[in-house]
């Protein structure tokens, strides 16, 4: 049965013949499960395997599963005892065939599942987030992929504590999703890592999604600070070279690759407009968000939150002259000129509002939105 299972789902198979020689494949790749046979070698000797196997922190995360007995073989309950005290994550005993095939089938979903998702947010992690994107690509659907990621986040963390750094990611991954499924509820969010996230959208809902985003954690970022920071606006603490500067509060960048369908080939060149993009929010002082659309004859024009007109595709190789010492993605710059009242000819392509903010900073007292009417172009603004 396992050999069988393992051939559909195009796993290799490895065969030990002793408790060590268990623990020495293991520790030497994790593997996606461990099946043990209790009745072969004695049930203490699979007990202390699995105690064993749960207690190294390098294989702890590997599911044990154990098959004991079956088809109405005695001692099933006993057996099933001793596993889970010993630390089996599932037991196959005295179950019908169907039955232990099933729930073998349904541990190793459960394994596949758990380690494609982030522990602190419980969302998909990177490698389901590559995937995705991936079938996306393949689909030939229209993408939006966006990278999410907080600017001075090391700072904060290094001066507040990891817990309360764990509380400002949680709330982060609490705004991406309610915001993403309130606009776009077929959208896909996942925790790429640390304090780095990525979802996907339409080209169409990149903005409206962008524009709540960063207007929500402007209003939300400042309450993770004490009142003293907060007043004075931050704090001075050394920077990531080294230089004690003073520090403004948490921001939000965001950076997004936009496309029709064929304009991308490759996932790698969909994270890699992404990153540029967001290397160029964040050379805004504040919360900042930078689509890129990508036709397949190349790149035809940006639009984002600080930018209140189409700007020409930059030259590949620019450096990025980043700001508050975070890290370079990509390696390109482009500094828009000051922002200026958008007019009606200066909606975007794919007729993505292009938003522009009259003091640099996006707030919602100073953002300007634009919406395409059923005719003709009108734009309102807050408060009338």
């Amino acid at each position: 049965m396992v050999a069988t299972v393992a051939a559909e789902r195009s796993l290799d198979l490895s065969i030990a013949s002793s408790p060590e020689e268990v623990a020495v494949l293991a520790r030497r790749s994790p593997p996606v499960a461990v099946v043990l046979d209790w009745t072969a070698g004695g049930s203490t000797a699979a007990a202390l395997l699995c105690r064993q196997l749960k207690g190294d922190p390098f294989t702890a995360t590997v599911p044990v599963i154990v098959l004991a007995g079956g088809g109405g073989q005695p001692g099933g309950a006993g057996i099933v005892v001793a596993a889970l005290e010993a630390g089996a994550d599932e037991v196959l005993a005295d179950l019908p065939r169907r039955e232990r095939r099933l729930r073998l089938e349904t541990a190793l979903r459960r394994s596949e599942r758990d380690l494609a998702v982030h522990p602190l947010t419980r969302m998909p992690g990177a490698p389901a987030v590559e995937r995705r994107l991936a079938e996306e690509i393949a689909a030939g659907k229209p993408i939006a992929f966006c990278y999410a990621d907080l600017d001075r986040f090391k700072e904060y963390n290094d001066r507040y504590g990891s817990a309360e750094g764990d509380k400002t990611i949680l709330l982060l991954a609490t705004i991406l999703r309610d915001v993403v499924r309130a606009i776009a509820p077929e959208g896909f969010i996942g925790h790429v890592g640390g304090d780095d996230f990525a979802f996907l959208v339409t080209p169409e809902q990149v903005a409206p999604c962008c524009d709540e985003i960063v207007r929500v954690f402007g209003e939300l970022s400042p309450l993770r600070y004490d009142d003293a920071d907060r007043r004075a606006g931050g704090f001075t603490a050394p920077d990531r070279q080294g230089s004690v500067r003073r520090l403004p509060v948490m921001t939000l960048s965001i950076g997004a690759a936009a496309g029709p369908p064929g304009a991308f080939t490759s996932p790698s060149q969909v994270r890699a407009l992404a990153a540029r993009m967001i290397d160029r929010a964040k050379e805004s002082p504040g919360n900042a968000w930078l689509a890129g659309r990508h036709e397949p004859n190349g790149l035809s024009y940006f639009s984002g939150s600080l930018l209140g007109r189409r700007v020409p595709a930059p030259t590949p190789g620019e450096n990025s002259a980043k700001r508050h010492g975070n890290r370079s993605r990509e390696g390109s710059s482009l500094r828009p000129s000051a922002p200026r009242r958008p007019r009606a000819a200066d909606r975007g392509a794919t007729g993505v509002p292009l938003t522009s903010t009259g003091d640099g900073n996006e707030s919602a007292s100073s953002t300007r939105r634009w919406r395409r009417p059923a005719s003709g172009t009108t734009r309102s603004r807050p408060g009338g």
